[in-house]
């Protein structure tokens, strides 16, 4: 007889709380002292509802490192959504960005926490008028300069203006130009942005430039009577006294240092960086260099300019390289399957002040991410334990996994399950990312994220191994991977590639045939259905946030999600969706349901799809009614607060944590569902 699935019996309440808590920790910013002895780690997340994630908050945090000792304080709770902290010139005081007050404002306070004060007292009707601000301090300390987004920031009225509700009971829709410049224009002609510098004594406030429609951020001080701002492509000192400014540099540019009279700039051109430097108005470039990687990231200069250091994504792994901008010299400074910067932790490479060392945030596929030094010898240093604090759970073994599939060479992760005996075969779950041209990386949070994502270790601490692979299509493996994806190849040829990768795994007697799941998020969700409905090898499947119906929801939105990216054209034409219908047996789960004899649960978010209660509408809930009327087992979950891209709250990561557990082990095990899995 089989055991019914509870609570207690199946699912550990402290590794799911573990799970959870490990969950917060992105890194987003660093901030090393003028003395280089302590540094500044902001954490957050996006478990934040849809509208508050949209407006720039993310639960953030500020932790005080001893960069000797390793030691820490928090100084800053996530309940503040802390963030953007700047160092005082003579490292007594930080200043930084907080929600304390009920909207965002700038923050002073000693170097230890205490004293903490507002000095900016905004009267914008927007949430977060700072968003993307850095406070920046005056060389003195008297002054902080600030950039101020009056009607909010371009991301947050292009979120306000979709959602907005029609003012009238009459609406009116016109033919759109191609680029829909119409919209564009409208959110344009709102965009405002300003400098302004404020006193940290007195709170005295001085607006120095505003703009309409152009983006400032602010480079530095020169000294005590000039800023260096970055306006859309152009480069200007402007002055305090608010006589006016000067044009610097013109071109395009990602990355500065002030040198004395001297300016460095660097650049990523393709997959190229070049460094120039501007002295006494003399333009020189020094040096172009290609790097061996894509989606290239430049974080800092030295301190004396002598090296830029950057970050580039090659397969699994996110690379830090140094470049001599003297000679051009590269220099991989990290090791393979190793991340540093992901759009998870955006903190990057920083510099020290007074030497060639370097800090950023490290990780591996079984290590979390802390914080690591490099000296100018190469010598690497774990300064943090952040995550000893959280982690108590048995990390899973985590291996890389190669393997062919029509001539391309296809690179995955596995999890497998604790305590696992080489030659046993154990229930197997894939995992499909998003995209199709997201990835899977090295990195321990993609591993431990409950969010809608693999769950891995939590998955493989209940026995399963988790096969993750970067199919075709998928980014950090160049242009003509990404081709793959070409002639109405979106889904084949990723499932393709899933199917070698399962037949690998069977052949090498890890993954049992007979016990075999499938599940995805986004674009994963969606193929995840469609690849249940060309096999019955899967014995259940999940689709999380995907697309299920590409021939309506190509047809909603006018946008043809097989052929809108030229790496996805080839033969295939946008005007698919309107002339050849039947193409979309290649590419919609919907179009096969009929082939559909695997149960299948189905997840979304309410903020994604507009929950609306009785009146919701949805492909999932499609999909769902469709399997349901066929005699399919079927399941849909919606969490109605969260988003795609956010707002997965402890409970809803709890809930999913719970489900997904309880499906395959019903599914690939056949033990019968509890009663909350039908009536929560």
């Amino acid at each position: 007889m089989v055991n019914k699935v509870t609570d207690d019996s199946l699912i550990s309440e402290q590794l799911k709380n573990d799970v959870i808590a490990a969950n917060y920790f992105d890194y987003e910013d660093l901030s090393i002292s003028p003395d280089d002895q302590q540094a500044l780690i902001v954490f957050g997340n996006h478990d934040v509802p849809e509208e508050e994630f949209e407006h720039g908050r993310r639960n953030r945090s500020i932790r005080l490192l001893n960069l000797n000792d390793g030691a820490y304080t928090e100084l800053l709770s996530s309940y503040e959504d802390a963030h953007a902290p700047s160092w005082s010139p003579d490292g007594s005081k930080i200043a930084y960005l907080s929600c304390i007050s009920g909207k965002t404002e700038i923050w002073v306070m000693n170097q230890d926490g205490s004293g903490k004060r507002q000095i900016s007292t905004t009267h914008s009707s927007v949430q977060n008028p700072f968003q993307f601000t850095k406070p920046c301090w005056s060389p003195d300390g008297k002054w902080i300069a600030y950039t101020f987004m009056p009607n909010g920031s371009r991301h947050s009225l292009n979120y306000d203006y979709y959602k907005k509700k029609p003012s009238t009971d009459i609406l009116i829709y016109k033919t759109r130009k191609q680029n829909n410049k119409d919209d564009f224009d409208y959110i344009s002609s709102l965009y405002r942005s300003e400098l302004h510098i404020v006193d940290t004594i007195t709170g005295e406030n001085r607006r120095l430039i505003h703009h309409l429609n152009k983006e400032i951020d602010i480079v530095g001080w020169d000294d005590g009577n000039k800023i260096i701002v970055k306006e859309n492509d152009e480069l200007k000192e402007v002055f305090v006294s608010g006589s006016g400014q000067n044009l610097l540099y013109s071109g395009d540019a990602d990355l500065f240092k002030l040198k004395g009279r001297s300016l460095y700039m660097a650049s990523v051109l393709h997959s190229s960086v070049e460094i120039n430097v501007q002295d006494d108005g003399k333009f020189q470039q020094l040096c172009q260099v290609e790097i061996p990687g894509y989606e290239v990231k430049l974080h800092d200069f030295s301190f004396d300019a002598s090296h830029v250091f950057l970050t580039a994504q090659r397969g699994l792994s996110n690379y830090t390289f140094s470049i001599e901008t003297s000679t051009g010299k590269l220099k991989q400074l990290t090791d393979d399957t190793r991340v540093t910067y992901s759009h998870r932790h955006t903190a990057g490479v920083k510099c020290l002040h007074k030497e060639h060392s370097v800090i950023f945030p490290y990780s591996g596929p079984s290590e979390p991410m802390e914080i690591w030094k490099q000296s100018e010898t190469g010598n690497m240093e774990k300064l943090s334990h952040f995550s000893e604090r959280v982690i108590n759970y048995p990390i899973p073994e985590v291996k890389v996994i190669k393997y062919e599939s029509e001539g391309w060479s296809i690179e995955s992760l596995l999890v497998l399950p604790v305590a696992y005996e080489p030659g046993s075969q154990v229930p197997t779950l894939v995992f499909l990312h998003g995209g199709p041209e997201g990835k899977i990386i090295a990195d321990f949070k993609e591993l431990n994220c409950a969010g809608g994502q693999s769950a891995a270790f939590f998955l493989a601490n209940q026995g399963y191994a988790v096969f993750i692979p970067n199919f075709r299509g998928s980014s950090g493996y160049g242009l003509e991977f990404q081709k793959e994806l070409r002639n109405l190849q979106i889904m084949r040829n990723p499932y393709k590639d899933v199917m070698a990768g399962m037949d690998c795994l069977i052949e090498q007697g890890i993954a049992d045939p007979d016990a075999i799941g499938v599940y995805g998020f986004s674009y994963g969700g969606g193929l995840s259905t469609w690849i249940v409905s060309q096999t019955d090898r899967f014995k259940g499947a999940m689709g999380i946030c995907g697309i299920h119906d590409f021939l309506h929801q190509d047809r909603n939105y006018g946008v043809p999600f097989h052929a809108f990216r030229p790496s996805r054209l080839g033969e295939a034409d946008p005007k698919d969706m309107w002339l050849r219908p039947e193409i979309y047996k290649e590419l919609s789960s919907l179009e096969n349901i009929g082939s559909i004899n695997t149960p299948v649960l189905l997840i979304e978010t309410g903020g994604e799809m507009q929950w609306d209660g009785a009146h919701w509408t949805s492909e999932s809930r499609t999909l769902f009614l469709g399997l349901e009327g066929l005699g399919i087992e079927t399941y849909l979950v919606c969490y109605t607060k969260a988003a795609h891209g956010g707002g997965w709250n402890r409970e809803y990561q709890r809930d999913y944590l719970n489900r997904v557990v309880v499906w395959f082990e019903h599914c690939l095990k056949g033990m019968p569902l509890p009663e909350w899995f039908e009536t929560n």
